[in-house]
């Protein structure tokens, strides 16, 4: 069996037993688990690519920090884990922007542009509103925590639109995956406390790790 496929298979059975120990609420499932996601699945990401992306190392590295951050659960922790998460949104967006390519406006992709922008817009300002009750430092975090939410939204949409590849179809679903489990984060710590939103969340914050690195491989073969 190639390494390549060891480490996936690897990281898939981290990927479970976390998540398992998350719905079971096993802490020392847990700890033995959660840390190693994302080493391994850039462990992956080493072994695949030719040449190591400093930048993106970086961004995986930032992620790892706010896992991290997560894994101790204590109060507000949400204030610690914007810092990391939004240096990571910010470094894969110039990622995505540097290899960008123009696309052919058509009527349909500008009314598809449109919904897609005005849908998130809608989601923006509603999580925003949720912390409209707390300090300016705090709303500030939130607001460009989520632009650069956002950014990534609208950067992974217009590149679909443009082109259906591997690269841009696993850009999406990464998104995809950290703005639902965002949204279900936020829901669960401040609206509802459904055990299935939480873990629901948590289970697309691991997958996203597959896709995130998936996409920078793919990117990679495309240059």
């Amino acid at each position: 069996m190639k390494i390549s496929k060891l480490t996936l298979i690897v990281f898939f059975v981290f990927v479970v037993l976390a998540i398992m120990a998350k719905i079971y609420g096993n802490d020392t499932v847990m700890l033995v688990t959660k840390p190693f996601i994302v080493p391994t699945i850039y462990f992956y990401y080493f072994i695949k690519t030719e040449k190591i992306s400093i930048w993106f190392t970086s961004a995986v590295f930032f992620s790892f920090t706010g896992e991290g951050i997560g894994l101790i659960n204590f109060n507000n922790e949400i204030y610690y884990l914007i810092l990391p998460f939004f240096i990571t949104n910010s470094i894969l967006s110039m990622l995505v922007i540097k290899k960008i390519k123009i696309m052919t406006f058509k009527p349909i992709n500008i009314l598809s542009m449109l919904i897609m922008g005005m849908f998130l817009l809608y989601l923006f300002v509603a999580i925003i509103d949720l912390f409209s009750g707390s300090s300016l430092i705090v709303q500030v975090q939130i607001i460009l925590y989520g632009c650069s939410l956002l950014l990534l939204a609208v950067l992974a949409s217009y590149n679909i639109m443009n082109k259906i590849n591997l690269e841009n179809l696993n850009f999406g679903i990464y998104v995809i995956c950290i703005i639902v489990s965002g949204i279900f984060y936020i829901i669960y710590n401040y609206q509802q406390k459904l055990l299935v939103l939480d873990n629901i969340h948590f289970a697309l914050q691991m997958l996203s790790y597959y896709f995130l690195i998936n996409f920078k491989i793919y990117q990679d073969r495309l240059q």
